[in-house]
């Protein structure tokens, strides 16, 4: 279990399985250090389009959290925040499909999963709109969309994810908060 899961969990954060194989860019490339407030920078990803595999790269909307920018090296955190397909009819098939109450959840997502996430190595290209992904290529397939007659809206956001040698947790860390497009998570590795 690496320091970045455990401290989801810790945290109450629900994480759903990772899309693929994880990554290390560069294990305590942050330094030593005392941990306390917004550790995280968050992009929403700013061209809605289906990526995985052949994605080179992903265009990055305005940073929000902490004052650092994503550079080549930086482990990066992908992660599907919204993303469910529902049946719409107004019965007590809502949500699910299965007649019957209490109507709920979703049907099959198919490729599309909301808690989807996948650890990336910023490439040597990566900028402050763009994460190169030539260090690590997308394992999954992650959405972005608007939301339409039949589906709701598809967010996938980026994730700075400082490398620690060593952390001591001081007071709150808190992740920036959740604006509809990123924010919501708290992620860190320590090594």
């Amino acid at each position: 279990q690496t320091a970045t899961t455990f401290l989801a969990s810790f945290l109450g954060l629900i994480l759903a399985a990772p899309a693929g194989a994880q990554v290390c860019a560069t294990p305590g490339r942050d330094g030593t250090t005392t941990v306390a407030g917004t550790i995280n920078n968050v992009w929403p990803v700013s061209v809605n389009g289906t990526y995985g595999p052949a994605t080179a790269s992903l265009s990055l909307g305005t940073r929000r959290g902490a004052a650092i920018n994503l550079a080549a090296g930086d482990l990066a955190l992908v992660i599907q925040m919204q993303c469910a397909t529902i049946t719409t009819t107004n019965s007590n098939a809502y949500g699910d499909g299965v007649a019957g109450d209490p109507a709920s959840g979703f049907t099959e997502p198919g490729s599309c999963q909301a808690g989807r996430y996948q650890y990336v190595r910023a490439g040597p290209a990566t900028s402050g709109t763009s994460l190169d992904l030539s260090g690590s290529a997308l394992t999954g397939t992650f959405i972005q969309a608007a939301a339409s007659n039949t589906l709701g809206r598809r967010t996938i956001q980026v994730v700075r994810v400082p490398q620690y040698q060593d952390a001591t947790l001081s007071g709150t860390v808190t992740g920036v908060a959740w604006n509809g497009g990123s924010g919501g998570i708290v992620a860190l590795d320590v090594a």
